[in-house]
């Protein structure tokens, strides 16, 4: 049972790192782009819906 639990935490660590880690990529990218692009109000939007799905 141990054994069991302490996989499922180290998975479940994982992937709260991972989805951490594209959230922040995620972000920068928004940033970026809108400093660089005003005008790709639909790429933000694209951006916006992939942040939510992770």
């Amino acid at each position: 049972m141990l054994t069991v639990g302490a996989i499922i935490v180290i998975c479940q660590v994982i992937s709260i790192l991972w989805l951490w880690h594209e959230s922040r990529e995620q972000v920068t990218i928004l940033v970026q782009s809108a400093i660089n692009h005003p005008d790709r109000h639909r790429h933000y939007e694209k951006e916006v819906h992939e942040a939510v799905a992770s």
